[in-house]
This record gives structure tokens, sequence and C-alpha cells, in this order.
């Protein structure tokens, strides 16, 4: 079984690895949401967190912003974090929620691990 790694590591970098552990997830069933596709700033997120970073329920985009649901309007419909103008100064997700704007966190979607590996030798170099 071959391990790929990204081809800037170099042959010392590889050897760190021997004997480190590591688990191999699966997605368990079908996702409700995409929670793994984030992009630059949280522009690409389509998931379902509709809670913020703080705990705060989100707002539905359509009861406070006419500005960002003329621009994008698959906000209309719901209130999970979104990124709608990421040249502005948003670092990533966020959401309007009773409290004023907050960052969110994507939800951790539902995985099956397997048992824990070993690398027991230097990986090969793929280039």
């Amino acid at each position: 079984e071959k391990i790929r790694f990204h081809p800037l590591y170099d042959q010392l970098q590889a050897d760190k690895y021997v004997n480190s552990k590591f688990q191999v997830g699966t997605l368990s069933a079908v996702q409700p949401c995409d929670e793994l596709s984030y992009g630059w700033r949280g522009v690409e997120y389509r998931g379902c967190q509709d809670v913020s970073a703080k705990g705060y329920p989100c707002l539905r985009w359509d009861s406070w912003s006419s500005n960002y649901v003329t621009a994008n309007p698959e906000l209309a419909v719901h209130n999970y974090c979104r990124n709608p103008n990421p040249q502005d100064s948003s670092a990533g997700i966020w959401c309007r929620t009773s409290k004023g704007n907050d960052y969110c966190n994507p939800k951790m979607p539902a995985i099956t691990w397997t048992d824990v590996h070993t690398i027991s030798r230097s990986p090969k170099m793929l280039w």
C-alpha cells in the first residue's frame, strides 16, 4: 500500500511520519448539507450551521438584509451561516444573531472512523 504525500515534502520530512498513528474516516451515509467545502474565507461553504460560534441562533437572511439577498438569492430561504461577500472584512462564515453579526464554525459531518493505523516504514515519495 502506497501513502501519498504532498510533493513539497522531501524524504527527511517523510521519515518523520514513521511510527505515527492515523485514522481513516468515511462519511456516514448521505449528508444533508455540504460541511466539507469551505473555500477561500468560507465563500464555498454550503453547510447547515445555523448557530453562531457563541451559541446564538442565526436569523433568516431575508429578515434583515435585502442587499445580501438581492446579490445572493439562495440566502432568502434559510438562516445558515455563509460568507456572501468575501471581499469585505469577513474572514469566514458568519450570520446575524439577535446580538449582531457573529462568526460560525462548520458542523462536524457524521464520520465513521476506522481503526488506528501506524506507519511502519518510510513512505514512498511520489513525484
